[in-house]
């Protein structure tokens, strides 16, 4: 991408983007992820941003709570049971070798995705550090072997419902991006269950 971020001494690259599925013949129980979310002393500034839009919007299916507020970075895979303890293994190696920056997040925008009915904010297009972070983990996974599907959209949900919404925040939501987390999301049960944090390195 011409206008793709970059960070220092990081060539942006080809990532390659695929999915460990779970088996149909049963409904994942348990989700794995690396993401991204405002560290404890940033969440109640981001949560007090956030509330009015969700009480703005219809929420009938469902509200995010600020304890779960994230971004999901990499999608490493869905399954019936527990994640593989080799993928964890993994995954935890890969995070444990990163060496990037931390960065600031800004959400510009509010809409509504048509799909899943979820309610999320969003950065400005074209390219940010977010994007280039995601990118830069993206690689690093690939690199060691690990399966990996990267968000094409970086959002945060805030809820879900119905009813169409595109439109742009009053103030942004900010934070800073301070350690990269692997996350066994919990499906159907609204619970993150957090298997590793890795700081990022600070701003000079």
């Amino acid at each position: 991408m011409a206008d793709q971020f970059a960070l220092p001494g990081f060539e942006p690259p080809q990532v390659l983007r695929q999915r460990v599925k779970a088996p149909h013949a049963a409904a994942p129980r348990h989700g794995l992820f690396f993401g991204v979310r405002p560290a404890a002393d940033e969440l109640p500034g981001v949560e007090a941003l956030v509330a009015p839009w969700r009480d703005r919007f219809d929420a009938s299916g469902g509200q995010v709570e600020s304890t779960r507020l994230h971004i999901t970075c990499c999608d490493l895979g869905s399954f019936v049971d527990a994640p593989p303890p080799e993928l964890i293994d993994a995954a935890r190696e890969v995070a444990a070798g990163l060496t990037l920056p931390a960065f600031e997040i800004v959400f510009e925008r509010v809409m509504r995705f048509r799909g899943n009915g979820a309610l999320v904010l969003l950065e400005r297009a074209g390219a940010t550090p977010l994007k280039a972070f995601l990118d830069a983990l993206g690689h690093a996974l690939v690199q060691a072997g690990v399966p990996v599907d990267i968000v094409g959209t970086p959002h945060m949900t805030l809820c879900y419902g119905s009813g169409a919404v595109a439109q742009p925040l009053i103030e942004p939501v900010c934070w800073t991006v301070q350690a990269v987390h692997l996350i066994d999301s919990l499906v159907g049960r609204h619970l993150h269950r957090q298997l590793g944090h890795w700081p990022l390195v600070p701003p000079r």
